[in-house]
């Protein structure tokens, strides 16, 4: 019997993008999955949406927006108590190939240390365009380096990472159960990266599986609040880096941050966008003054 995947999706106010989501993974080859669908506090009528199109799927509701890594939790407990053994975490404005799951299982079974595996993740528009393979933690800062897409052609075997991406990322069950599940500090952004990271330094390996594929159509979510994204990105960003500035990170990472910042400005200026260095500033300073 194939082990039992729960496939977590979270909605918020984007039914259409969830649905092309939703079947895409039931068009799958592997078979012994559920669909769990988390909404995240939508109040367009998602719910029902959902819930009468797609009977098979277990339809949750936060009542508010938890932010990802909250609304995903929703769904990962509800996993874990129903028996799941492995639980994909999945964006909703992702479409999944249809043998994707199967090889994610089985690079994640393959061997006991292996605690995470994710695809190859590309572009919804530019179906060849490679977005996010995965990615090794920089040496002397806490930043993340993506990985050397020149592997792309490489699709008979896996590759240890330090990082893959929450847009497609199967997790053991028992790796939720040993390191805790998504950090809620971080209300989006930063939280898969975070969460590798805390499995890697578990001793679990992160691996990225180049054969199976995943289409992505990138900030959605955040589509026409570009103000919302970046003061989102920024404080997850700053709370990320002050969290990991460890070691050597622990010198370089404050004068990389401030260059950055000042980067970000003047581009904002430079492109007469000065609420862009507002809400990134914002941000900035609130993820800096968070507790955790």
């Amino acid at each position: 019997m194939d082990p039992l995947v729960y496939v977590v999706i979270l909605n918020w106010k984007r039914p259409d993008d969830t649905a092309e989501c939703i079947e895409s993974v039931m068009a799958s080859s592997y078979r012994n999955c559920h669909i769990v669908v988390v909404d995240n506090g939508s109040d367009d009528g998602s719910v029902n949406l959902l819930r009468g199109r797609f009977r098979e799927a277990t339809v949750l509701e936060t009542g508010h927006n938890l932010g990802f890594a909250g609304g995903m939790n929703l769904g990962i407990e509800h996993a874990l108590a129903r028996g799941a053994e492995h639980v994909l975490i999945l964006n909703n404005d992702a479409v999944v190939d249809s043998v994707a799951l199967g090889l994610l299982v089985e690079a994640i079974t393959s061997h006991q240390e292996c605690g995470i595996v994710g695809p190859t993740v590309l572009s919804y528009l530019d179906r060849d365009k490679v977005s996010f393979m995965g990615g090794k933690r920089h040496w002397y800062w806490p930043a993340i380096v993506d990985f050397d897409q020149s592997v792309r052609g490489v699709v008979s075997m896996t590759i240890p990472l330090d990082v893959v991406s929450g847009c497609a990322m199967l997790v053991k069950a028992s790796v939720f159960r040993d390191i805790g599940l998504l950090d809620t500090m971080f209300f989006m952004y930063y939280e898969d990266t975070d969460f590798c990271l805390r499995a890697r330094a578990k001793g679990y390996l992160v691996e990225f599986v180049p054969a199976a594929r995943v289409w992505h159509k990138i900030s959605a979510s955040t589509e026409g609040d570009a103000a919302r994204r970046v003061y989102l990105r920024a404080r997850s960003k700053a709370i990320f880096y002050r969290r990991y500035a460890r070691g050597m990170a622990s010198i370089t990472t404050w004068p990389f941050l401030a260059f950055g910042t000042l980067w970000t400005v003047t581009r904002s200026l430079a492109h007469r966008q000065p609420d862009g260095s507002r809400y990134y500033l914002t941000g900035l300073m609130s993820g800096l003054r968070s507790k955790g």
